[in-house]
């Protein structure tokens, strides 16, 4: 748990907010181009070369998963800015940076 925590901080304390919300932002476009694709991968009635699948199920799938990536990192984008306007000075209660002797 201790290591895991360590390494959830200082991996998301390494990317600056604005290039989080760089990130938020592209995975909205890509979210949003996945949905007519896969419809259009629906209506074409695009099947696989070999066993002859439907594509679209699997292009939905994608997309609803990315729908769900955009959402996430949006949650964090704004965790991070909440966080950024309501600063303390007070370390906070899992912090490693006192060692006891």
């Amino acid at each position: 748990q201790d290591v895991h925590h360590q390494w959830w901080t200082s991996s998301r304390h390494s990317i600056p907010p604005s290039e989080r919300g760089h990130r938020t932002d592209t995975i909205l476009l890509i979210a949003w181009q996945f949905v007519p694709f896969a419809a259009s991968l629906k209506a074409g009635g695009d099947r696989t070369w070999v066993l002859g699948w439907p594509v679209w199920p699997w292009w939905s799938v994608a997309a609803v998963m990315m729908w769900l990536a955009a959402f996430v990192q949006a949650m964090v984008l704004v965790i991070d800015l909440i966080a950024l306007f309501h600063r303390t000075d007070d370390p906070l209660p899992h912090d490693d940076t006192t060692s006891a002797a």
